[in-house]
């Protein structure tokens, strides 16, 4: 951002030494030059902003790094840490933005890798927070939640380089000791995943996707996790036909008892999405609640 920045003072610079020159031609007071060229290192400082925004989707490296302290409660085992560091040694590609994270894609599709937006989680507590909704899914729900590894702690034993391929297409080379970040396999969208399998006629995988859907919302309410944002349409997709909760960040243990009504609101508008475009999937989909 401070690029763009830059980029933009440097023309308004050389339009201000035109408004100059214009203004000895044209015997226009100093004063008045001097409020244009104000206004107008406004207008630049102001289209750098709006410009880096769109382009850079807000993404920086200082808004990935943190001062954080160590916090043990923040550890977790990692059984299969020397496969992690295979897996992340390709590069990774900018793929989207979520409320509490970057994320990047990694070069062969198949796993995400998200750097915490720490600019946002402004107080310990905050952290400690989303950090404790990460650590239940890992232990509880890491299957169903795809998540590979979680590294909440800065540390000094991986001693391995990431490179990051930022929007703009700009490599950035990390030491990921130095930062707080999760691997996840990479999942298909709900609503996406449906409409292709919907286009190619691939009705049984949707069943079947259906059929893991309904199952994981089952074992997550059993498990007494409660999901303050259960988005279909963001926060699910499919790897193959196997249900997956791709954003995690807003879990909490909850002990009560199942309950299928729960789960018939939290489908709703997948039933509503499937009675319009295969009322076979949305039959599949009700017989599913129904053995709840």
């Amino acid at each position: 951002i401070p690029a763009c920045q830059t980029v933009f003072l440097h023309y308004g610079r050389h339009a201000g030494i035109g408004l100059r020159k214009a203004a000895a031609a044209l015997s226009v007071s100093p004063l008045f030059i001097w409020l244009i060229r104000i206004v107008l290192f406004i207008v630049c400082f102001y289209g750098a902003s709006r410009f880096c925004r769109k382009h850079t989707d807000s993404f920086a490296m200082t808004r990935i790094q943190s001062n954080l302290s160590y916090h043990p409660e923040w550890d977790v085992a990692q059984p299969h840490e020397n496969e992690i560091k295979s897996i992340l040694s390709q590069p990774y590609y900018y793929l989207a933005r979520g409320v509490q994270s970057f994320v990047f894609v990694s070069q062969d599709g198949k796993t995400v890798i998200k750097f915490f937006r720490h600019h946002r989680l402004r107080t310990v507590a905050k952290v400690a927070k989303d950090f404790g909704s990460y650590l239940l899914a890992f232990n509880r729900l890491r299957e169903e939640t795809g998540l590979l590894y979680l590294h909440l702690n800065k540390t000094n034993h991986l001693k391995q380089r990431l490179e990051i391929v930022d929007k703009l297409g700009i490599r950035h080379p990390i030491d990921l000791d130095n930062y707080e970040f999760i691997v996840q396999r990479k999942a298909t969208l709900t609503y996406p995943a449906f409409d292709q399998w919907i286009a190619e006629g691939k009705t049984d995988d949707a069943k079947e996707a259906l059929t893991s859907l309904v199952h994981l919302l089952k074992t997550r309410a059993e498990r007494g996790i409660f999901d303050k944002d259960p988005d279909l349409n963001t926060n699910f997709g499919f790897i193959g036909t196997m249900a997956v909760q791709i954003d995690v960040g807003r879990y909490r243990v909850k002990e009560i008892p199942f309950d299928r009504n729960e789960l018939i609101r939290i489908t709703d508008s997948l039933h509503q999405w499937l009675m319009e475009r295969s009322p076979l999937l949305d039959e599949h989909l009700k017989e599913e609640l129904n053995k709840t």
